[in-house]
């Protein structure tokens, strides 16, 4: 008789050790750059470093109570333009403003969920 073996490869995340968490902020990120491009064309550079405070103990099962998430998040944006400072802080104000990611992690979300047995 023959045997059937099934691999089972690690989802992408792992295999390229990108954490969902992490995820999130390069969404942040993206979605923030896609605000200065659309919004100023005299810009010359635009940088971003994003980085942020979490808890993992709830997520792991170490902690019964907290909440398993992001508790801070910071922006730095490096920009670089012949606008005058003024113009530029007010373009930061208008993208962290109008951002749909920002928005989103920003304000609390009602998510919904169900589950679906298959047999």
């Amino acid at each position: 008789m023959g045997h059937e073996t099934q691999q089972h490869q690690a989802p992408a995340w792992v295999r390229h050790r990108t954490r969902p968490a992490e995820l999130l902020l390069g969404a942040v990120g993206t979605c923030l750059s896609i605000g200065y491009v659309l919004n100023a064309a005299e810009l010359q550079r635009v940088a971003l470093d994003l980085e942020g405070d979490i808890d993992l103990s709830v997520f792991a099962g170490l902690a019964e109570e907290g909440t398993p998430g992001y508790s801070d998040i910071r922006v730095r944006a490096q920009i670089k333009s012949n606008a005058p400072a003024d113009v530029i802080r007010a373009l930061h104000e208008h993208v962290i403003r109008t951002s749909r990611i920002c928005s989103t992690v920003a304000r609390p979300v009602n998510v919904t969920s169900e589950v679906v047995l298959s047999g």
